[in-house]
């Protein structure tokens, strides 16, 4: 990263964020982060599948912030995977680390091999009251790819 940084470019980083130690080892050498916060603590290895450690994925939201680079955090959303209640437990937790920027990305059925998920991808929506909340709650906020 750095070699490459070194030549003049721009780095940016697409990361789930649960390998904190490494993103603190290249974080000064990115121009930008964007960060999937998948779901809440309590369902995070259901969506993800795997067991993550909550506390790396909180670790690596403070570091981010803190440098003062440019990121979004954001969740894709499918009510299959995400409740709206459970989107707004996500959102008030990377505020109170000081997010100001959130995107809600709508669920994409590319590449999903759960027949269940693809079949209501296309009806994903969110309620409006929802989005004016985000939008009072960071500084930037953005609905992605919701038709």
């Amino acid at each position: 990263v750095r070699q490459v940084r070194d030549l003049g470019y721009k780095i940016g980083l697409h990361t789930a964020g649960q390998f904190p130690q490494v993103l603190e080892e290249i974080l000064r050498d990115l121009y930008w982060v964007g960060m999937d916060v998948k779901s809440t603590p309590e369902r995070y290895s259901a969506i993800t599948g795997r067991q993550i450690r909550w506390s790396s994925i909180l670790q690596s939201a403070r570091m981010i912030v803190e440098e003062g680079i440019e990121y979004e955090f954001r969740t894709t959303y499918h009510p299959e995977l995400i409740s709206e209640d459970q989107l707004i437990e996500v959102a008030n937790i990377i505020s109170k680390l000081g997010c100001e920027r959130f995107v809600v990305q709508a669920f994409r059925p590319q590449g999903c091999a759960d027949q269940e998920l693809m079949t209501c991808a296309d009806k994903v929506s969110l309620s409006p009251d929802l989005s004016e909340k985000f939008k009072d709650m960071f500084m930037e906020f953005e609905l992605r790819s919701f038709s």
